[in-house]
């Protein structure tokens, strides 16, 4: 006797939703690996140049400014995506 639809398309979900599951989690564990990476790298340049401003003479005081601000907003960008993960996994 042949399966009805409903039947075969239930047997597919039933295989498939797992394994779907546990690729969008090795995603996500892999894009929060990338952060915390840009995270600490932005912070530990921007440490270096905080401590050694009068140093920096390739730049300017504008060109210095634009970068630290990159720096900021990279750092404030991952705390800020991880947070919005971690929430979004607690749901």
């Amino acid at each position: 006797m042949k399966k009805q639809i409903h039947h075969i398309l239930a047997e597919y979900y039933l295989k498939v939703v797992p394994n779907l599951k546990n690729e969008a989690f090795e995603r996500q564990r892999q894009t929060d690996n990338v952060v915390v990476w840009i995270v600490g790298l932005s912070t530990g340049v921007l440490a270096l140049i905080l401590s050694n401003v009068e140093k920096i003479t390739f730049l300017s005081v504008g060109g210095l400014k634009i970068v630290v601000i990159c720096l900021l907003f990279s750092i404030l960008s991952g705390v800020v995506f991880r947070a919005f993960i971690y929430t979004l996994e607690g749901l």
